[in-house]
């Protein structure tokens, strides 16, 4: 049953950011670790590349040696060590809010392992 309600009925295509490209994308932040042996750092430059075409805001941050799951796991505070992606979402977001955030937040901190 689980098989019918979730049956991939897409095409490879579908799966491929670049495809789906239009001026009336939303502003991005494309994170990538470097050494990403899932997904290459070039398809996201490739996306960065894309999107600036269209004309859409695009921040992309490629992060010297880290891998595919660093970057995900550098938001959690035990791995926050890996990369600055908490403070490159923060910074990102108050751009786009034209905010220069609250003065009182405390600074991010980074756990050395």
């Amino acid at each position: 049953m689980l098989d019918r309600i979730f049956r991939d009925t897409g095409t490879p295509r579908d799966y491929k950011p670049l495809a789906h490209v239009t001026s009336r994308a939303p502003p991005a932040l494309l994170l990538h670790g470097a050494d990403d042996a899932l997904v290459g750092a070039r398809q996201t430059r490739q996306l960065e590349a894309a999107l600036q075409a269209a004309g859409v805001p695009v921040t992309a941050k490629v992060y010297a040696h880290r891998g595919h799951v660093d970057t995900v796991a550098a938001l959690a505070l035990a791995a926050r060590y890996r990369a600055p992606v908490l403070s490159d979402v923060a910074a990102f977001l108050r751009d786009l809010s034209g905010s220069p955030g609250p003065s009182s937040a405390a600074p991010e901190r980074t756990y050395a392992p």
